[in-house]
């Protein structure tokens, strides 16, 4: 009810007609009213009651979703852990008393085996226990050498009785001190420094004699803290990327290169070939949208067709033709070679010297011939041929897979996009058609690399049901699932994002956004597809059907932020704390949203547009140091940090457009609506700038004293040494003029400019004349001013 009444009251102010509501598979009004009636139970002083009907919503019903606020839901086994969590000293203590002994167990197995599994397991089931205490300190360890910073920070945050987390462990820690600096270590690896400078203040406040090993040095916490605030660390460079396995290129979607790029291209392609000619894409012009979208695997591109896959040499473009299942038009037409467009926003994975494809129809049309589509589509496995020869296929059909079977009484389902290869397993989403509505799932396969067609998935899940959107004739986007830590997201698209455990397909949590009215039709005919992103612990989704983008916490669920309202937005990757999103509007363009706060404006975020004629064609891909963005005015190439333009590609013919971007062990490939072109860098990517040091002041404050020490022991020219290094170097003019004034000082007094020394007069430039520095009397001058 409270969801309906959210979507109700979002569309009203809109001013359009209601939306009809997504309704979330899991969501239990029983299960909730169960928990409620614990609840007053605990609150009626009867404890030990409490404990056995949370106990048996636990073994019953743990994996029910809980809706928090009509917006937020979350597994019920989390909402009863809170409860317990509650209980009174002598019902807690005898509820421990019940599961210590199986929490024992998983501890031992996580501590044995250093393996993150059997410990996330205590604490999804166990989590009051006493050994849920250790089982959670080592699970932070693990996640925190993965990199899994934000991640980590969670799980500590809950095993502390009073730092404000979603759930917190009954039992006060050993040594909370030793807990709160890890939670604040984990905090400032998120290179968040505002909110590290908060949460590092409050442990001062409370700790602020505490010592011990932390971070690999031993001493007061504090200390260590602080020196890893003001100076942040900086993790390894990444290898260079030699593939592009998926959509996004990789698990997480997050559209990044990893390592560096070269934004020095050739003016035109180094090959071309091109795409098979279709008589319907040529008639629409220049409103038809890219072919689809490529993956780089093996030396090789592949590009998919609707039942086919093109491969191409990546170097030179060679092919030797399209593999795959022959192309049909099956029942009264209503699928097939249709407008828009089948091949648009078509997608493939790559994994173990495989690849992956949805194979059939690439429009769906809604909702007549449900069962022959069903028929039609598959997942499709390519392997190289057994003995390949100098005319062979690149590829082979290895074997097809048909949607999970319906249950009594369903509609037939159909595969999305191209599966995702993760962790060694398959994971791809279904949609079910059933008396006008569609019901949207994931289905999980193990192994991935398998020679034959699996017999039986390991687990389906179903995760959402919503209305056919009236008047929305054809359906070409295909939803594509991501890994987000240890959790599957999908973002249907259709009013809500589903979390899932990837080992288990238990649901983990659910997310509930307002849909808007006036996307609706736009969103069904939209071939690109608008999956959820991965990254720092964060997911963010911009869905075809809604008019923000939102942040959401992976582990939980929880909506971190919102962003302005947009149009048409679409998430390019995200890099350099920056979210990178397309825009139609309002104003069409670029954006480079904060990853912490969501804003786009200045410090924390940028926009870039051309008086709104920049309209984005294609979908791009991040690096560190480098946006590339297709646009219908050439392809881009931005400062992630700023948005400033870098280069710009102009087509190689007048008149032509860019499209669907790839990159792979120094080539850029691009998809276009008609052909395929290479890039093959000109050389080598630039070697990287020196960082900055984002807070100088420590080290210039330590140069400074370090030449007042030796100017103790009269080392003069040792001091100026320093002094000079302070006033040069990479820091910023007021503490380089305060160390030029320092060295002016050091001279006999009335020494004229001319006659000061020539390493001192090489410092005196006009940026420093005009900074403010203090006189051995206290008095405030500018530098130029000390001079004269």
């Amino acid at each position: 009810a409270a969801a309906t009444a959210l979507l109700l009251a979002a569309a009203a102010a809109r001013g359009q007609a209601p939306v009809k509501p997504t309704l979330l598979r899991g969501d239990s009004p029983q299960t909730r009213k169960r928990l409620a009636e614990a609840e007053a139970k605990l609150l009626a002083g009867k404890g030990a009651d409490a404990a056995d009907d949370l106990q048996r919503v636990l073994d019953e019903a743990g994996d029910d979703l809980v809706g928090l606020d009509g917006r937020q839901f979350r597994p019920a086994r989390l909402v009863a852990h809170g409860l317990l969590a509650r209980l009174p000293a002598d019902a807690l203590k005898a509820y421990q008393a019940r599961i210590d002994a199986p929490a024992k167990l998983l501890l031992d197995a996580g501590t044995r085996d250093r393996d993150s599994r059997p410990l996330w397991q205590l604490l999804d089931r166990y989590f009051v226990s006493r050994p849920a205490q250790s089982g959670g300190l080592l699970l932070g360890d693990l996640l925190f050498e993965r990199g899994e910073f934000r991640a980590a920070e969670v799980v500590w945050r809950r095993l502390l009785p009073d730092e404000g987390a979603d759930l917190s462990h009954p039992t006060p820690p050993a040594d909370p001190a030793a807990l709160r600096a890890r939670v604040v270590l984990a905090v400032i690896f998120q290179h968040d420094p505002e909110r590290a400078a908060e949460e590092l203040e409050a442990f001062e406040a409370k700790h602020a004699d505490a010592t011990g090993p932390l971070a690999g040095r031993t001493g007061p916490y504090k200390t260590t803290l602080r020196a890893l605030l003001d100076r942040p660390p900086h993790l390894a460079p990444e290898a260079a990327s030699r593939e592009w396995p998926t959509f996004g290129g990789g698990p997480d979607r997050t559209g990044r290169v990893a390592g560096p790029v070269p934004y020095h291209w050739p003016g035109r392609p180094t090959w071309r070939k091109p795409l098979p000619a279709d008589p319907e894409r040529a008639a629409l012009g220049p409103l038809r949208p890219p072919f689809g979208h490529a993956v780089i695997a093996g030396g090789k591109v592949f590009v998919p067709d609707g039942g086919k896959v093109i491969p191409f040499d990546l170097r030179t473009g060679d092919s030797t033709g399209a593999v795959g299942a022959p192309e049909k038009t099956i029942g009264n037409g209503a699928v097939g070679r249709q407008p828009p467009d089948p091949d648009a926003g078509g997608t493939l994975s790559a994994f173990g010297g495989r690849v992956f494809s949805r194979m059939g129809p690439g429009v769906v049309r809604q909702p007549e011939a449900k069962a022959a589509i069903a028929d039609e589509v598959a997942l499709a496995c390519f392997t190289p041929p057994a003995n390949p020869g100098a005319f062979a296929p690149a590829l082979r059909q290895a074997w097809r897979l048909r949607p999970p079977a319906a249950g009594e009484n369903r509609g037939p389902a159909v595969w999305e996009g191209a599966p995702l290869a993760a962790d060694g397993k398959l994971y791809a989403a279904f949609a079910r058609f059933d008396g006008g509505r569609v019901a949207h799932g994931v289905a999980c396969f193990d192994p991935a690399d398998a020679d034959d067609a699996p017999d039986h998935a390991a687990w389906v899940t179903e995760l959402s049901d919503s209305p056919l959107s009236s008047g929305a004739e054809w359906r070409v986007r295909q939803e594509l699932v991501t890994r987000a830590g240890r959790n599957v997201v999908l973002a249907t698209n259709a009013g809500v994002v589903v979390a899932v455990d990837a080992e288990t397909g238990k649901r983990a949590w659910g997310f509930a956004y307002p849909r808007a009215a006036k996307r609706l039709a736009e969103a069904n005919r939209s071939p690109d597809p608008a999956p959820a992103v991965a990254a720092g612990g964060r997911v963010f989704v911009a869905p075809a059907d809604a008019d923000r983008v939102y942040a959401l916490d992976a582990e939980s669920g929880r909506l971190l932020w919102e962003s302005t309202p947009v149009e048409g937005a679409q998430i390019l990757g995200v890099t350099g704390g920056r979210v990178i999103v397309t825009v139609t509007g309002p104003v069409r363009g670029i954006r480079g949203l904060s990853v912490v706060t969501g804003s786009h404006r200045s410090p924390d975020g940028w926009a870039h547009h051309d008086g709104g004629g920049l309209l984005g064609y294609g979908r791009g891909f991040v690096a560190v140091r480098a946006v590339f963005w297709p646009s219908r005015a050439g392809l881009f190439i931005l400062d992630p940090a700023s948005g400033y333009p870098l280069a710009r590609i102009e087509p190689p013919s007048r008149g032509g457009l860019f499209g669907n971007l790839a990159y792979a062990d120094g080539v850029l490939v691009v998809v276009t609506p008609t052909e395929v072109w290479g890039y093959v860098a000109d050389g080598p990517p630039p070697p990287p700038p020196p960082r900055p040091d984002p807070n100088p002041r420590p080290r210039h404050i330590a140069l400074s004293d370090a030449a007042e020490r030796l100017l103790a022991t009269g080392d003069e020219p040792g001091a100026r040494k320093l002094l000079r290094d302070a006033a040069g170097g990479d820091f910023p003019p007021a503490l380089r003029a305060r160390a030029a004034a320092r060295l002016v000082l050091l001279t006999p007094p009335g020494t004229e400019e001319a006659n000061l020394p020539a390493d001192v007069r090489s410092l005196l430039v006009p940026a420093l004349r005009a900074e403010w520095v203090t006189t051995a009397r206290g008095e405030f001058v500018t530098l130029g001013g000390l001079i004269e």
